[in-house]
């Protein structure tokens, strides 16, 4: 066996007898779904980045180039909710259990342009909420689910089936907890800063943000963020400074990183994985950003030989060589 101490790779012996791999027990899955969805420590901005980046995905799957609705709306008895709303591939009874009730199957395991992962993030709301809705269409079919807790398990429930005339498509309805609007309100801005293909229906966010993307990095003037940060494929997450091992760095800036450049994002998408190998990369990222930084910078400078001249193009009431 040989380790990389720089980068925390191993190289195995062929060797070596290898033998059954890490697995489930027969009997654990039920507390171990129960880990996965309470494992959050930011549940509404988790909430909100996997429903949305799951409505985002399906649209992309159904080649759809309309946006996505993110909504957050009070009902008559002044019951605040979240809405991700779209019109991608929908889902009927089979793919609602398998997919949104299942842990382990995605839809999305062999498609290279989505968000994809392990079919946990449909499950964030349940380490939140008590209840939760799935309306769900599909080949002229309408569904709607209420999953819920009952006895430390998550179950669904069949509301209604019926005929429609509406497009295929998924909303998921989560009832704001009492106190919480300002906070789900916030995550809407910083979880969704960098997606170029949402509208928004949350009064103070407002559709006409700008998002500047250069190769390398990009800034939306959406995002709340003072740090650096990165986005994989537009999805938002804060850096970790401390497990990189450097100081933060106050640039209000997204370093871009592909679906295919070897980030990873941890089972339940919160943040991602720091392994040797992905330090490196987003600190080789970090340096490429400053040099094109730099470069821009210093492109835009101008020359001046005569000083009356150089003066006008400054401040008017002070002047510093």
């Amino acid at each position: 066996m040989i380790i990389d101490k720089k980068n925390n790779d191993i190289e195995i012996d062929e060797s070596l007898e290898i033998q059954e791999e890490m697995h489930l027990a027969k009997f654990a899955g039920g507390d171990v779904i129960r880990m996965l969805t309470k494992a959050y420590s930011d549940p509404i901005g988790s909430i909100i980045r996997e429903t949305i980046s799951n409505s985002f995905d399906s649209h992309v799957m159904a080649h759809n180039p309309e946006p996505v609705i993110c909504r957050l709306f009070k009902d008559d008895v002044e019951q605040w909710y979240f809405e991700a709303i779209d019109q991608g591939v929908g889902l009927d009874d089979i793919g609602f259990h398998k997919y949104i009730m299942g842990v382990g199957a995605s839809s999305k395991q062999e498609l290279a342009d989505v968000i994809r992962c392990y079919g946990i993030g449909s499950k964030a709301a349940s380490g939140h909420v008590d209840q939760y809705f799935y309306t769900c269409r599909k080949d002229g079919i309408e569904r709607k689910y209420m999953i819920f807790q009952k006895d430390e398990k998550t179950l669904p429930a069949l509301l209604y089936t019926k005929d429609t005339d509406q497009p295929n498509g998924v909303t998921v309805n989560v009832p704001v907890p009492e106190g919480e609007y300002y906070q789900w309100k916030e995550k809407c801005r910083e979880q969704l800063a960098y997606f170029d293909n949402v509208k928004f229906e949350v009064s103070g966010i407002f559709n006409n943000h700008t998002i500047f993307r250069g190769d390398v990095c990009q800034y939306s003037t959406l995002s709340p963020d003072t740090d650096l940060h990165i986005t994989l494929g537009n999805v938002y997450y804060p850096l970790n400074f401390k497990k990189l091992g450097i100081n933060p760095i106050k640039c209000p800036v997204a370093l871009r990183f592909s679906l295919t450049d070897g980030i990873n994002p941890i089972p339940n998408r919160e943040e991602i994985e720091y392994t040797g190998k992905t330090k490196q990369i987003i600190l080789n990222k970090i340096k490429e950003v400053a040099n094109w930084l730099v470069e821009r910078y210093n492109a835009s400078l101008l020359e001046y030989t005569d000083w009356a001249l150089c003066t006008k193009m400054v401040d008017n009431h002070y002047h510093n060589c």
